[in-house]
């Protein structure tokens, strides 16, 4: 009786071994691609938060050309005014 579980103990290690030996690498390749999935997510963050930086900055150029624009025509229209 006893050799009969120590032999149903050592098929039921082995098939565990094997269980593990076949779940062991498919375990690395989950860490690699939630490590790559990791990096391209900071990777979007930081180029939207570089476009959202470029966009406000975009629009603070147009309000200062806008700005001065309105400037050079309020400047044009008195030199105008004061030359006749």
């Amino acid at each position: 009786m006893e050799q009969l579980e120590g032999d149903l103990l050592e098929r039921e290690l082995a098939a565990a071994q094997a269980a593990e030996n076949r779940v062991i690498p498919l375990l690395g390749a989950l860490l690699l691609m939630l490590v790559a999935a990791l990096y391209l997510a900071f990777g979007q963050i930081a180029r939207a938060a570089r476009a959202e930086a470029l966009a406000a900055q975009a629009e603070e150029l147009a309000e200062a050309h806008d700005r001065a624009e309105l400037l050079a025509r309020e400047l044009n229209h008195r030199s105008r005014t004061c030359s006749r």
